[in-house]
């Protein structure tokens, strides 16, 4: 799993993020969850190699990206900074 490229590294409830990478889903079948700085977002859209969430409402402050696969693996890439 590689998290390659963010199209949006700050927000508030609602924006929509766009995160793409290769074998995002970890040879899995989807994603379970992905979270902004410790917030789950919920997740619109995704295949293995783009995920398209929204975010949810959260504390303003600079945190991870983390995706979770289906096995359970986390993956912690880039920086958000939820507004």
């Amino acid at each position: 799993m590689m998290l390659c490229l963010m199209f949006l590294a700050a927000g508030q409830w609602g924006t929509h993020v766009n995160i793409s990478g290769t074998r995002l889903r970890g040879g899995g079948t989807k994603i379970e969850k992905v979270t902004l700085s410790g917030v789950d977002a919920t997740i619109i859209y995704q295949n293995d190699d783009f995920v398209s969430v929204c975010v949810s409402v959260g504390s303003p402050g600079i945190g991870h990206v983390g995706l979770v696969d289906v096995t359970g693996a986390l993956t912690f890439k880039g920086k958000w900074m939820g507004l």
